[in-house]
């Protein structure tokens, strides 16, 4: 799955659409993020660049999915959230995000497959796969 997945996404690549570039955290998730009263602060920026805004907003939603594998039992379970944090996201951006969601889905998935993989201590087994077959659903349409 993970061979296939990969080759799905090198093909896959060519076909990316045209983004505007921004600011980019490059690690962005709900871990990343201090809601205050009538703030919202980003921290850990580490690893921030310039990129298509879309890899940021797929490794929220795929940090979504992997929190809710671990503590819930299916990677569907955060769904709601995923859909109004995109729904708002789109709606007070400039950005276009939608064409390339489903290659960087699955890009995020197979990053942080391998991410768990290769921690000296996995303790994600199931939620590894349950990210390659995600991927592979994201790339399916």
């Amino acid at each position: 799955m993970v061979g296939r997945l990969a080759r799905l996404l090198e093909d896959g690549a060519v076909t990316l659409k045209a983004a505007r570039l921004c600011a980019s955290h490059g690690s962005y998730n709900c871990n990343q993020i201090i809601l205050a009263e009538r703030r919202t602060v980003v921290f850990d920026w580490d690893s921030c660049d310039i990129a298509d805004p879309c890899r940021d907003v797929t490794r929220f939603l795929v940090a979504l999915q992997r929190l809710g594998f671990k503590y819930l039992g299916t990677i569907k379970a955060l769904d709601g959230a995923a859909e109004v944090f995109l729904q708002t996201y789109e709606a007070l951006n400039p950005f276009t995000i939608t064409a390339n969601l489903p290659w960087y889905t699955a890009f995020t998935c197979l990053t942080l497959a391998k991410y768990e993989a290769n921690r000296p201590v996995c303790t994600f087994r199931d939620g590894i796969e349950a990210l390659i077959a995600e991927g592979l659903r994201a790339l399916k349409g």
